[in-house]
């Protein structure tokens, strides 16, 4: 959760939160796209995210593959909890460009469960961040971030940070009762006046790129339990089909 402070720098200069003419409000911590680059070097990889698993013969539907997993973590900047691990079949042998959009459906999948986790009422002990304005359109951008290689003073001039004090000053006039007030459930930024965006504000192209992998071709999310931990053998095969139900045969 972000709060006005975090518009000032900290004791090493970072500003977490500020205003951008492009991309609306921006946490530039959730916005660092460790979580998404890892994501993504998981997936070129191609091996089974989970060492009792690495002999399984995973299929989906009747082509080769394998499951990778995938969290993320929740709390306040006191307290960190991790959400329950989800994990995903994806389909071996896909082109780069075919696992980049796996791993943009299955990062922006997993940041909406969060949010919706943060958003139950047993968590607002910690946070009422659950779809802040600022969540989904942070996310997205470090997704973007990872994917390009680009740094985080890229990704401010692109999105077009407006800077610490008229950050403060949008604060103040717009956002009386904090960004955990205004929902966002979508990665489409909300906008504020300002005069330091003349003109219309739109988010930049660069960040119109990707589109989510459909459910069920190149992916699934198992229902229920993934492949079992306790029988995973290379002689036997699971194979998924198209809902994410799968059978459990002799290889």
């Amino acid at each position: 959760m972000t709060d006005r402070a975090d518009i000032h720098p900290d004791a090493n200069g970072f500003r977490r939160l500020s205003y951008t003419c492009r991309c609306g409000w921006i946490d530039w911590g959730h916005a660092n796209g460790t979580g998404a680059a890892g994501l993504l070097t998981r997936l070129k990889a191609g091996h089974n995210d989970w060492p009792a698993n690495s002999s399984s013969n995973i299929y989906l539907n009747s082509s080769p593959a394998f499951l990778v997993s995938y969290t993320q973590r929740m709390g306040n900047r006191h307290i960190q909890l991790p959400l329950n691990t989800r994990q995903w079949i994806v389909k071996r042998g896909l082109s780069s460009a075919m696992l980049v959009h796996v791993a943009y459906t299955i990062f922006l999948s997993e940041s909406l469960a969060f949010e919706s986790y943060q958003n139950r009422w047993v968590w607002r002990v910690l946070t009422d961040s659950g779809f802040s304005a600022e969540d989904l359109v942070s996310n997205m951008v470090g997704f973007y971030r990872a994917l390009h290689g680009k740094s985080e003073a890229d990704m401010r001039a692109l999105c077009g940070d407006v800077g610490e004090a008229e950050s403060l000053a949008i604060w103040d006039s717009q956002v009386p009762n904090g960004l955990g007030a205004i929902k966002n459930r979508t990665t489409q930024p909300i906008y504020f006046s300002s005069s330091a965006c003349p003109g219309s504000q739109s988010l930049p192209t660069e960040f119109r790129s990707l589109q989510l992998s459909p459910h069920g071709m190149n992916w699934v999310q198992p229902r229920g339990t993934s492949v079992p931990l306790g029988i995973a053998a290379s002689w036997l095969r699971y194979t998924y089909d198209s809902t994410g139900d799968f059978r459990i045969s002799l290889n």
